[in-house]
């Protein structure tokens, strides 16, 4: 198995007492990053010359696999729980070491494990030659990782209220935003070229933004604008 890991540390660690005892906690939830590998390796296009990569910086570990969703597979199947194997004796070698629980599920167990975590919502990136997992670290404390934000909050006596300022936002959504506000006619084709990524996923980051109130559309997808509620 190929990985390409850059040198940079892994994981933070922070504590937490459970009674008299003092538990070591790892940043990011080991459990989604076993799943992000496992999967970039079972849907490889084994016939790139390239590995798995896996790139850790200061605000998200980022695991990319060569080759894109595989044989007519969508992004909103794959979500779902649906698969197509690309590799089928990797994942059933990886399914009798016990990598693997249940065929279709890895995208929705690092969901998971990140909600679980506290942690904003993971970012799934697709491209035409390669699939992306962006998981983000938390920016709470190092001792309330692995409690949910709603639980630091309480804990710390911070209003829970769900407004568009209190909700966590990925990378890209924070830089539609910005782009948003500089100039609120972009398009999503502008906005594709501005940032780097495929117009497909920009679509997606911008229906989750008017799912969360933040973005509001006026006008048609030609002649209108974005408004801005809020944001940090």
């Amino acid at each position: 198995m190929l990985v390409d890991v850059p040198f940079r540390p892994l994981h933070r660690t922070g504590a937490k007492f459970e009674g008299v005892q003092r538990k070591e906690v790892y940043e990011l939830p080991v459990d989604a990053i076993r799943e992000m590998i496992v999967n970039a390796e079972c849907h490889r296009n084994m016939t790139d010359e390239s590995c798995v990569q896996v790139a850790i910086y200061d605000d998200r570990l980022e695991v990319t696999s060569p080759g894109g969703l595989y044989n007519g597979l969508t992004f909103e199947e794959a979500i779902e729980g649906h698969s197509k194997l690309r590799n089928r004796a990797i994942a059933n070698a990886f399914s009798q070491i016990g990598l693997i629980e249940a065929w279709g599920t890895g995208l929705q167990r690092i969901q998971s494990a990140a909600k679980e975590y506290g942690l904003p919502d993971v970012e799934f990136i697709e491209m035409p030659e390669s699939f992306r997992v962006n998981l983000y670290r938390s920016s709470l404390p190092m001792d309330s990782i692995g409690e949910t934000s709603v639980e630091h909050r309480q804990k710390n006596g911070v209003a829970t209220v769900d407004t568009p300022l209190n909700l966590e936002l990925n990378s890209t959504q924070i830089k539609i935003i910005e782009l948003l506000s500089a100039n609120s006619n972009m398009t999503g084709v502008d906005l594709s070229e501005a940032i780097g990524i495929s117009k497909r996923n920009i679509e997606v980051n911008l229906k989750k933004l008017k799912e969360k109130g933040v973005l509001v559309r006026h006008g048609s997808s030609k002649g209108g604008y974005w408004e801005v509620k809020a944001h940090e």
